[in-house]
């Protein structure tokens, strides 16, 4: 379904300059280019936007899913020929004949259109769009106004597993990243319920041993699925039957519309959970003697119960289970991808209250299952052997594990604050950090393992061994990216992304009482004052990073302030500082400015270049509008106000050069509000002659008056003159009227 135009909201204040011009060049570029794009868009890049902002991509997106969800036989003679294609795959694994079929009818259709072996490229397409909008949806606001939901219920009728995860990829992101799905209509959430839940039923095996090549259990010669209806009466049974050895010619959409040609019962509106259990337990059948595809609707099965356990529903994994899939090696891309889905499925049941899984990982051992999992992937990532040393290279699917540990690891270490993890985490984690040949497309995992870092900080700060490795590594990763920067600037918002994480971790250390020694070196050597002299010469958001650094070091060791007046730093900071058009470097800067302004000489300083009235004249700039009205928590400027009476606290002048500097403001805002008001006066008096006007000539036509004379047209002429000038005058109060809201 198309995006409602209508539901549309106000713009949010979100930064969407890189998105619009994204979105500019998607929707006007060729569909091979297009699908080219999306596809290449593996991470994001361009920070929050409003979806709002995407609904012609969106638009365009949906197009292709209305595509992919057609049925593959429209015509009497395809149906036909489907239905004695399923009758004769159903005869050779022993199933009741369907001689007596009947034409297909539209609920009879099983099969999509992106499941015909011709619509293989439909099939990518649709993989890369549902992987696109997952990531869309995760750095996106107002995500209600998604409506292609119908076309996802569809699309889990496709018998290919690819599809089905990409589906379900994308539903995970709206569960864990929003309520929308909870705020469907009652219909299709019901519907969507319905299938998430057979999706979920477990197989009859156990998962690790059915997810091994070597899986030799004897297949049971037919699968039973009861189908309930309204009635007790009208109750059936479906009966699945398979070939001994394991194999059942045909797919499992043809055998399915095969059943509903030979039970006509099963097509029944309310029979949808049966439908689709059904189609499960058929799924099972197919895939019993592959095992790429079993442990493919094992991810499926997998990824469903962790949609039910983001949506609060009673769903749970079995610790053995757990542990017997996270024992199996990881030397394919299909191990690895099964490795992600578990993770990702315990990630979301330890959030909603299932910790009795934190033990089963073995965070606390060396040799426990997530320590073992992360030091193999780790060193596959970063060592040179690669391939010729047996371990897989660089793939997406290594690239999924590892982001997968790092998520699971965070979650954990974030939200269990007695926990004691083990030391051995601390050494995998410092490689990531440290590998400065990370291709561009993985530096994430980098910044995962700053984040967890931060983590068990609080956790094991009392380790002898933390403070000195951690504080060393984080400074030289930080050296070596300026030093990067400084002899090629670089565009990746990647890069920046690492930078910042790692500057935030630094500011944070440098209060830290066990640090105090490691920071005390580093400060003595004059490491901090270069650091901070580098980042003053990049990028406007790591040029304020490292003014925050530097002042919540003086914050913190009022002492040193003078020392590094004395050195100029204090000064470079002040030269620096432009007032940012954006939210957060903008509740930065009253921080830094108190920090700098501790004694008289940089009392003196911060007037002398008159930071503080800059900052105060913002609220009379509609430059500043959009990051001033751009909400998280509290208004911006709310906050600015609290921040800046802290600044001046201590130090009369600073005081009354901030009162000054409000005057000033509410003068220009006075102004531009008389001249909005008088430019609003000139619209009205234009708009009530020229209603006049219209009025008088109407009403010399009803009475059969001719022409207008000399005076009518002297003053409809004063009319559009008066039009004219209004126009104008609302153009230029334009500013001013925004700025007075």
């Amino acid at each position: 379904m198309k995006i409602d135009r209508s539901r549309l909201p106000g713009h949010c204040g979100c930064e969407e300059a890189d998105c619009k011009a994204l979105v500019d060049w998607l929707r006007t570029a060729p569909d091979a280019d297009f699908l080219a794009r999306i596809k290449g868009i593996t991470h994001w890049v361009w920070g929050k936007c409003e979806l709002g902002l995407w609904a012609d991509v969106l638009d365009r997106f949906d197009a292709f899913l209305e595509t992919a969800c057609e049925p593959a036989y429209k015509d009497t003679g395809a149906a036909a020929a489907s239905t004695a294609a399923a009758s004769q795959a159903a005869a050779s694994s022993g199933a009741n004949e369907a001689e007596g079929a009947t034409a297909a009818t539209a609920s009879m259709n099983w099969t999509l259109a992106v499941d015909l072996p011709e619509n293989g490229k439909l099939a990518s397409a649709v993989c890369s769009i549902m992987d696109f909008t997952s990531l869309l949806v995760e750095h996106a606001v107002y995500r209600s106004l998604y409506g292609s939901f119908d076309r996802l219920l569809t699309l889990f009728q496709s018998r290919r597993y690819d599809v089905t995860l990409s589906v379900l990829g994308l539903l995970l992101s709206f569960a864990k990243s929003s309520t929308q799905l909870e705020q469907l209509d009652p219909t299709v959430r019901t519907q969507l319920y319905t299938v998430l839940y057979s999706l979920s039923r477990s197989c009859p095996w156990r998962l690790a041993d059915w997810a091994q090549d070597g899986f030799s259990h004897a297949p049971p010669r037919s699968l039973l699925v009861p189908c309930r209806t309204g009635s007790a009466r009208d109750a059936f049974v479906c009966e699945l039957r398979m070939e001994p050895g394991g194999a059942t010619p045909g797919d499992p959409s043809a055998h399915m519309e095969l059943l509903l040609r030979t039970e006509p019962r099963l097509a029944a509106p309310d029979l949808m959970q049966d439908r689709f259990n059904v189609f499960a337990r058929l799924r099972l059948v197919h895939a019993y003697s592959s095992g790429h595809s079993r442990r493919q609707l094992l991810r499926v099965h997998l990824l469903a119960i962790a949609a039910f356990a983001y949506l609060s529903l009673v769903k749970t994994l079995p610790a053995c289970d757990v542990e017997g899939l996270l024992s199996l090696p990881d030397t394919s891309d299909d191990y690895m991808n099964l490795h992600a889905a578990v993770l990702k499925t315990v990630t979301s049941l330890i959030q909603i209250g299932q910790t009795q899984l934190v033990e089963t990982l073995g965070l606390r051992y060396h040799h426990g299952l997530l320590p073992s999992l992360l030091r193999r992937a780790v060193s596959s990532i970063v060592s040179s052997g690669g391939a010729a040393s047996g371990e897989s290279p660089l793939t997406p699917a290594r690239l999924k594990q590892a982001t997968a540990i790092l998520s699971t690891l965070y979650h954990i270490t974030s939200s269990h604050d007695r926990m004691s993890p083990s030391p051995s985490l601390l050494d995998p984690l410092l490689q990531l950090v440290q590998w400065q040949a990370a291709p561009d497309n993985w530096l994430g995992l980098c910044i995962r393992s700053v984040r967890v870092l931060d983590c068990l900080c609080n956790l094991a700060a009392s380790q002898a061994r933390l403070p000195g490795v951690l504080f060393s590594a984080l400074l030289g990763r930080l050296q070596a990216e300026l030093q990067l920067q400084q002899q090629q600037p670089a565009n990746c918002l990647q890069k920046l992304g690492l930078l910042k994480r790692l500057l935030h971790l630094l500011k944070r250390l440098v209060t830290e009482p066990d640090f105090a020694d490691s920071v005390r070196r580093t400060v003595d050597s004059g490491q901090l004052l270069r650091l901070v002299r580098c980042l003053l010469d990049c990028a406007p958001a790591l040029r304020f990073a490292g003014a925050d650094l530097l002042a919540a070091y003086i914050q913190h060791e009022p002492s040193s302030l003078s020392a590094m007046q004395e050195s100029g730093i204090t000064d470079q900071v002040l030269d620096s500082l432009k007032v940012p058009q954006h939210r957060d470097l903008l509740l930065n800067l009253p921080p830094i400015l108190a920090a700098l302004s501790l004694n008289q000489r940089g009392a003196d300083a911060v007037l002398r270049r008159g930071v503080l009235q800059q900052l105060v004249s913002i609220f009379a700039d509609p430059a500043y509008l959009p990051a001033l009205t751009a909400k998280k928590s509290m208004q911006p400027a709310a906050m600015l106000g609290s921040l800046a009476s802290e600044v001046v606290r201590n130090d009369q002048r600073l005081k009354d050069a901030v009162v000054e500097a409000v005057k000033d403001s509410l003068t220009r805002l006075v102004e531009e509000a008389k001249a909005s008001a008088a430019a609003a006066a000139v619209a009205a008096a234009a708009s009530a002659t020229a209603s006049a006007a219209k009025s008088t000539a109407s009403q010399d036509d009803a009475s059969g008056g001719g022409s207008s004379g000399p005076d009518e047209d002297v003053v409809m002429q004063d009319a559009s003159f008066a039009s004219s000038v209004s126009t104008g005058g609302a153009g230029s109060s334009g500013n001013g009227a925004a700025g007075t809201s």
